[in-house]
């Protein structure tokens, strides 16, 4: 009777021991639950995918909510904004060290992920999916539309911003250009990682 009720004692420390081990392992649990069964490839590049895809909407919202303000030509005149343009995007070229980077990272990681995952759920596959054709239409749109109009700032001469009657013609078009594609640029790289988020929690 005693080494029974031993026995049944230790199958139930075991028991919750294993369990305890389980929930403490996310691998495991994501296996037990059904869910995405994840590898050491796949760890890697869901942490790859959403590190870079951070970096890329973090640096999309810094420049619109920091550094578009501090340009509003409304508020500081038209040549204080393009000298703060020429400096922090043009000759700074601050965003374009590691936005194009970060975000063709993301979308490649993220396109590996959707190819390679085992087990996934079709959350995850609708998530990811999104998550992907967004950052991708975020870099080329960044690519396309706004860095150039950045280089083309960089390569005026720094004298070209010391009044408003210096400052080149053509920069009000180029900057109503940039602000206006600035909002969908911000909400497709913060849209994306927000996809890829809760798609890694759906799995």
């Amino acid at each position: 009777m005693v080494d029974r009720a031993g026995a049944d004692a230790n199958e139930t420390t075991g028991g919750r021991a294993k369990q305890l081990g389980v929930w403490l392992n996310p691998a495991a649990r994501w296996h037990v639950t059904g869910s995405r069964q994840l590898t050491h490839t796949a760890d890697w590049l869901s942490f790859i995918n959403l590190f870079f895809a951070g970096i890329a909407a973090g640096s999309l919202l810094f420049e619109l909510l920091v550094v578009v303000p501090a340009m509003d030509p409304d508020r500081y005149g038209l040549d204080r904004s393009a000298l703060m343009h020429y400096m922090l995007l043009g000759k700074g070229n601050l965003p374009a060290r590691c936005l194009p980077p970060a975000s063709a990272l993301a979308g490649i990681s993220g396109i590996a992920l959707l190819l390679s995952a085992s087990h996934q759920t079709r959350t995850f596959e609708v998530l990811y999916l999104v998550g992907v054709v967004s950052m991708v239409t975020m870099g080329i749109s960044t690519v396309t539309q706004s860095h150039p109009i950045n280089r083309k700032i960089a390569r005026c001469p720094v004298e070209s911003f010391e009044s408003p009657e210096s400052v080149p013609p053509q920069y009000a078009k180029m900057r109503r250009f940039w602000d206006r594609v600035m909002l969908p640029r911000t909400l497709l790289g913060a849209g994306a990682f927000a996809c890829f988020i809760l798609g890694t929690i759906a799995g």
